[in-house]
């Protein structure tokens, strides 16, 4: 095959073709089912544990592991992702490397930046759920990016 074949070849291929937005296989069905109940329990327990500790239900100690009982349903996606990235084939991962590699640098220059606006510029303390949420929108632009080498 010639370079100008492979690479109009290559220009054409659909997103989810690339690992993307592929949910033809069993497994990638399997992983969004999993995901869609492990957020849904991690719903239901936050506002569970925002309800119970805030009208006084949950006294002292208790209210650690009410606290935590929301983090379960998160272990649970964390093990359903990981078991997703095993299964998938080697463009599919490769893929996955980079956007995750995309995520993990830009959260450490967004947390880094935003600790001297923090010091040196009066801004207010990061809360750190907004650092994870940044770095799922980041995978989500870096799944985008590194797909764009195979799709167009």
């Amino acid at each position: 095959m010639s370079d100008k074949s492979s690479t109009e070849s290559r220009k054409y291929l659909p997103l989810w073709s690339c690992g993307v937005l592929d949910f033809s296989s069993p497994e990638s069905r399997q992983y969004v089912r999993q995901s869609y109940l492990c957020l849904a329990g991690f719903a239901v327990l936050s506002f569970g544990a925002v309800a119970a500790v805030k009208t006084g239900l949950v006294p002292g100690l208790w209210r650690i592991p009410v606290a935590l009982a929301p983090v379960v349903p998160l272990g649970l996606l964390v093990v359903a992702f990981l078991r997703y990235l095993s299964r998938l084939d080697e463009l599919q991962r490769q893929i996955q490397l980079h956007a995750i590699g995309f995520a993990l640098a830009g959260s450490a220059l967004f947390c880094v930046a935003w600790s001297f606006l923090e010091g040196l510029a009066g801004f207010p303390p990061l809360i750190l759920m907004w650092a994870v949420a940044v770095m799922a929108l980041l995978h989500g632009a870096g799944l985008v990016l590194a797909a764009r080498r195979y799709w167009g």
